[in-house]
């Protein structure tokens, strides 16, 4: 049976991993930021976004947004295995 604190103190590191998680990926003049929960929290543009037209300027953040969604999902999937591996470990 696992002790209630340790699952507590385990509980409380992964949610403080995850608060502070945060992927960026770049696509050409476009950088997009994601959270731990994939929700993008920015997107910025460098000036070469003026050489694109909409359509390229839409699929590269479309990308950037998947790539970091993508990277994120692993990072999470890392976050917690380190944590079970201690709950395997305790």
């Amino acid at each position: 049976m696992s002790d209630p604190l340790s699952d507590t103190a385990r509980a409380q590191e992964v949610s403080e991993r995850l608060a502070r998680l945060s992927i960026t990926e770049t696509v050409g003049p476009v950088s997009v930021t994601v959270g731990a929960n994939g929700i993008p929290t920015g997107i910025a543009m460098s000036d070469g976004v003026r050489e694109l037209g909409p359509a390229d300027i839409a699929a590269s953040v479309m990308e950037a947004t998947r790539k970091a969604q993508s990277r994120c999902s692993a990072h999470v999937a890392k976050i917690l295995a380190e944590t079970s591996m201690h709950t395997a470990g305790s």
